[in-house]
Formats: C-alpha cells, sequence, structure tokens
C-alpha cells in the first residue's frame, strides 16, 4: 500500500542575480518543492497571473522596476502565497524599502547571505498556508528580523 504523497508546493523566483536565482532554485528543489524562475518584474509579474505559486522569493534590486509595485500586483495576482524579499545591502528592520514591500504585501526577509538553514526558516516564519489574512501583518513583522545583520552591501 502507498502512503498518499504531499500536493506539490510550487514557488517563483523573480531575481535578476543569476547566481542567486540558480542557488535558491536549487535549494527550493532540495526542499521538495517545484520551481518557476524570472530574472525581471515584468516576467514575475507576467507568471503570477498565469500560475498559482504557494512562495514567491523577490528581489528588492529589480533593474528598472519598482519593487513595491511588483510585489503589490505579484500579491492581488496571488493573494494566499507567502512573499520573501531579498534585499541587497545591510538594511535595519525599519529600512524604507522593507516597509514599502510590507505594505504591498511582503510577509518576510530572506537575508544575504542564505543558506538552505536559513531558507527554510524564512518560509516557515511566514507560516506558510496556514495564515489568516488578519494574521499576515504581525507574521510579516516578527519575520522581518532574520538574519538582517548578516547581509553585505551588493
Amino acid at each position: 500500500m502507498f502512503a498518499a504523497s504531499a500536493p506539490a508546493r510550487t514557488a517563483l523566483i523573480v531575481e535578476n542575480n543569476e547566481i542567486y536565482r540558480d542557488r535558491l532554485h536549487e535549494m527550493l528543489q532540495e526542499l521538495g518543492w517545484t520551481v518557476d524562475t524570472a530574472w525581471n518584474g515584468t516576467i514575475g509579474r507576467e507568471k503570477a497571473c498565469r500560475h498559482d505559486y504557494d512562495l514567491v522569493i523577490c528581489s528588492l534590486a529589480l533593474p528598472q522596476h519598482d519593487e513595491a509595485k511588483t510585489i503589490a500586483c505579484i500579491r492581488g495576482q496571488q493573494p494566499f502565497a507567502r512573499i520573501l524579499v531579498l534585499p541587497t545591502a545591510a538594511v535595519l528592520p525599519d529600512d524604507p524599502s522593507l516597509t514599502a514591500a510590507y505594505d504591498r504585501g511582503a510577509d518576510g526577509v530572506l537575508a544575504k547571505p542564505f543558506g538552505i538553514y536559513d531558507l527554510s526558516k524564512a518560509i516557515s516564519a511566514t507560516s506558510l498556508g496556514t495564515a489568516k489574512d488578519e494574521d499576515r501583518k504581525s507574521t510579516r513583522l516578527n519575520s522581518s528580523h532574520t538574519d538582517i545583520s548578516r547581509m553585505p552591501s551588493s
């Protein structure tokens, strides 16, 4: 007799840096995720319109794009997805770029540099698939302190 398998979890990575995009792709696959990628916000928004994702990881340094608007657009298309942002410099939890990302729908931060443990921890901190909309703000605020002090400048 076979055990029922868990439904596949799907993720979208929106990251212009190929090294980080590939690294995230490999780590998510190792954690059992089905992964899609986009190298800019336009492609990320288009993919979010066509597919349902459980998780979206979005850079806060997309060239020629307003990241907060990209996050808001993806949030509008993916109301139940959890969104992690990737800041590019050492930022404090009250940094305007993080505040704008949270205000537009981000759920947490994945600080660079990161390993598979950091990624797993950041995903778990968003209460993937379990948080009610009214609980999202407190989840986002509590997860915003994850490893921010370790981020190098890009």
